[in-house]
């Protein structure tokens, strides 16, 4: 009886730590099996300068389908490809399927995917504020810039990523629509309070190219 006992622990214990090694495993197949990723071609972007990325390393995160939700995913953001890339034993992916996506959180930011016609108001958002039916986004840009013929003196440029300015929108019941981060742009959009709005920025001393402050802006405006 007693070693019945200690084979039945020993195959739990065991199983236990097979579902552990194998749960990154199943998960991989399972996205496969539903074919929401890709195999990412290779490019470590060697002898470029900068980045693509908003954080070079994978981070935790979460992938949530309306009826899926897939966690403790190592994730990062592409800027320049606009992808959102997921790590496995050492091989990197893409997310497919996008628009059946509801939403991705890594670190601490929430991010949404946008199918528009309309390119600059397609892909990955972060997810700044929400209320209601209204979402406060930013898109991030890089730009690259290849590598420049050899000149005398000065010599060549190496090829680089450079970061661009961000750009903000509303998304409303589906619909997107620009924000200037401009105090102007607060005036004309809400015209009816524009000096509500006026002595709320000036009292509290809030800049309109600082992202919380911004957020504080639209939770008042709305």
């Amino acid at each position: 009886m007693e070693k019945l006992l200690i084979l039945f622990f020993i195959f739990s214990f065991n199983n236990i730590i097979y579902s552990q090694q194998t749960g990154y495993t199943s998960t991989l197949q399972e996205l496969h099996s539903k074919n929401s990723i890709n195999k990412k071609i290779d490019n470590s972007y060697t002898d470029v300068e900068g980045s693509p990325y908003l954080n070079d390393d994978f981070v935790f995160g979460i992938l949530r389908y309306e009826n899926s939700t897939y966690t403790n995913l190592k994730l990062r953001y592409n800027i320049y490809d606009d992808e959102i890339e997921y790590s496995e034993q050492n091989i990197i992916y893409t997310i497919a399927n996008k628009s059946e996506l509801l939403d991705v959180k890594f670190g601490e930011s929430l991010w949404t995917f946008i199918a528009n016609d309309n390119k600059k108001h397609s892909g990955f958002f972060e997810v700044l504020y929400v209320k209601n039916e209204i979402k406060f986004i930013k898109k991030y840009t890089v730009k690259y810039y290849k590598k420049s013929p050899e000149k005398p003196i000065v010599g060549s440029t190496p090829a680089r990523f450079v970061s661009k300015a961000s750009k903000y929108y509303l998304l409303i019941n589906g619909n997107i629509e620009e924000v200037k981060n401009k105090k102007s742009w607060f005036y004309d959009r809400f015209y009816t309070h524009k000096n509500e709005i006026k002595n709320f920025i000036k009292k509290n001393r809030l800049s309109v190219k600082n992202d919380n402050d911004l957020i504080k802006i639209i939770d008042y405006c709305f």
